[in-house]
Order: C-alpha cells, then structure tokens, then sequence
C-alpha cells in the first residue's frame, strides 16, 4: 500500500476526512460531515482495469436470483410511476437487464453507462424517473453525478438508488461490500440526507437497500 495520509478530502462534500479503516489491501477515509466513507484515491482502479471486472460479469438477463436482485427497485417504480412514464437507467451496465425489465412493464426506457452505452445525448434530457441499481459506490466524484441526475429529473420525479448501506452497527474489517476495490463510496443514512438537504431535493427515503430522492 503507499504511503498513507492521515486526513483526505471528501468527494462529496469536500470537508476533511480521517482514517477509518485500513488494512493490507485496503484504505478508508470516513467524512464527519456528510459520513461517507470512501476509499483512498490511489487505490481506485483505472479505467481499464474497472472495465475489465465489469466485462467478467456474466449476463444475469434470464438468471431468476439476478431478477429477485432488482426486484426491489422495480417495486418502487411501480408504486408510483405511472405506464408510459419516460426513464432512465443510469449506469446500465453491458446487459441493460433492469432497463429491460421495465420496459416490458410498459415504461419508455433508456440506458445511460460511461463505459458500455456513453451517449451524453441522454444526459440533456428530462425524465421521470431515474433508476441506478449498484452504481452510485461505483462514483468518484458523488456530489457531481447526484447534481447531475438532479438537473435531468422531470418536475416531481424520483431517483431510485440501490446500494448496501452501511451503519455502526455493521463490522466493516468483515464486511463484504467493502473488499470490491471497484466500490470508493459507500453511504449511511446520514450521507443521503446530506445529500437531500445540500442538492435540495424535496424528501429521501431509505428503505433497506433502496433509496428514493423526490425532486
């Protein structure tokens, strides 16, 4: 491991952050003000090597443990998005499976990803709403991509995020979330109502591992 810091500066929001956990193959910053926690920097894959985990991932399309996975977001969307309503699942992945999903359940679906289907076209558009399934500890600059997805929310719309959040309760040296070198951020429940108050949307809810931002 390289020489560590003892305090790193937060992705999020930018305050100062002290070690949290480290061991042979690991190191984390754990921010006292939004209470993220996020990996070293100089432990972040390279764009190459993050796309080559992601090309290892077999195609889970018609895997019935993969659609019990999404089903909980999937549920969320459907408790309040009406059919024919326009989305986006951003952070697709190679497959698109979500995005298929509910396509067959009668929304008009689009698939947004940096790395399988990066057409930023997309990205200047409204929706109403925006699904990311176990993609946002995936993001280096959190605070960017969130405004970002804000910005392209329709008046009244939801992010749907799926991400396994962490608390104090949890042992984090046996955890296995954090052993993905691919996940740099991880949140609490704090973190998502900093994120609430500080990009103004109107209410979050955490729910498990599900969390839906109203605009």
């Amino acid at each position: 491991m390289a020489d560590k810091k003892q305090s790193s500066t937060c992705p999020l929001c930018t305050a100062k952050s002290t070690i949290f956990f480290e061991d042979e193959k690991h190191l984390f910053y754990k921010c006292r003000e939004c209470h993220g926690v996020f990996r070293s920097e100089d432990q972040r894959l390279s764009e190459t090597d993050e796309l080559g985990r992601y090309l290892l991932h077999e195609n889970p399309e018609f895997d019935q443990g993969y659609y019990q996975f999404i089903l909980p977001v999937i549920e969320e969307v459907r408790s309040f998005a009406a059919k024919g309503s326009k989305g986006l699942d951003y952070g697709c992945g190679q497959h698109q499976v979500l995005m298929k999903y509910l396509a067959e359940d009668g929304y008009k679906m689009f698939g947004y990803d940096p790395l399988f289907l990066d057409d930023k076209e997309l990205l200047n558009q409204q929706y109403d709403f925006i699904v990311s399934c176990e993609v946002i500890e995936h993001f280096f600059y959190p605070y960017r991509e969130f405004q970002g997805l804000k910005n392209i929310l329709a008046p009244q719309g939801k992010l749907i995020c799926k991400t396994d959040v962490y608390d104090s309760k949890t042992d984090f040296e046996s955890w296995y979330y954090k052993n993905d070198p691919t996940h740099v951020f991880i949140y609490m429940e704090e973190t998502f109502e900093w994120i609430r108050k500080n990009l103004d949307f109107k209410d979050v809810k955490v729910d498990g591992r599900v969390i839906n931002f109203s605009k």
